[in-house]
This record gives C-alpha cells, sequence and structure tokens, in this order.
C-alpha cells in the first residue's frame, strides 16, 4: 500500500512497518512489534486488525500471543497463520483504522 493511505499513515506512529492487506474480502492491518499496556504491563506483541465485518462483530483486534487480560478468547486464521482474539463487540469501523486500534487497546488495559 502506498505511503498515501491514510489508515497506514495514522498506524503507522504505533507500528512503523504497518502494511494493509485483503484476504477473502476481508481488510486487515498487519502491525508488527505494536506495545501497548495489558493489567499493568507493556506488551510487544504482532497484531492484525481488522476493519471488515464477519463473524458477526464489526471489527477485532488479533494477536500473535495471548493478552493477560481474561475474556472470551477465540482463535482465527488469516494471512497464513493462528492469531489470538479477546471477544469485544461493537468497536466499529466507521472512523479511522487508528481510533478502531486505540478503542481495541483500551480493553486491554
Amino acid at each position: 500500500m502506498s505511503a498515501a493511505d491514510p489508515d497506514i499513515a495514522g498506524l503507522a506512529a504505533l507500528a512503523p512497518a504497518a502494511t494493509r492487506h485483503t484476504e477473502a474480502g476481508i481488510t486487515y492491518f498487519h502491525l508488527p512489534g505494536i506495545c501497548f499496556p495489558s493489567c499493568g504491563q507493556m506488551l510487544k506483541r504482532e497484531a492484525l486488525l481488522c476493519v471488515t465485518p464477519h463473524g458477526g462483530y464489526p471489527t477485532r483486534l488479533m494477536l500473535s500471543a495471548r493478552a493477560p487480560k481474561g475474556g472470551n478468547w477465540f482463535v482465527h486464521h488469516a494471512l497464513a497463520r493462528n492469531w489470538e482474539w479477546l471477544s469485544v463487540s461493537g468497536i466499529m469501523a466507521d472512523r479511522p483504522a487508528v481510533e478502531v486500534l486505540a478503542e481495541h487497546l483500551e480493553m486491554y488495559r
């Protein structure tokens, strides 16, 4: 995706190597090396932000490994690997991807 992509430009502040991918009609942002607080500690994970509704969720944030936050965790296969995701509904994709990401990351505090 070009540097003119506003979603990539916004996400690059948190994940400089962010890239956009589409698989089976679903849009994902791959976010390698993202750092965020969770349950009193800083975590570094590879993440996949899904901004296309599917499976009953308007958006999803998937991680390379679970965070310490409790809840209903699930596994999703995308971009040739498995990702862990915490069941969080109601985070809409009607704004820039960086805002969607920020709302998801708040759920891990």
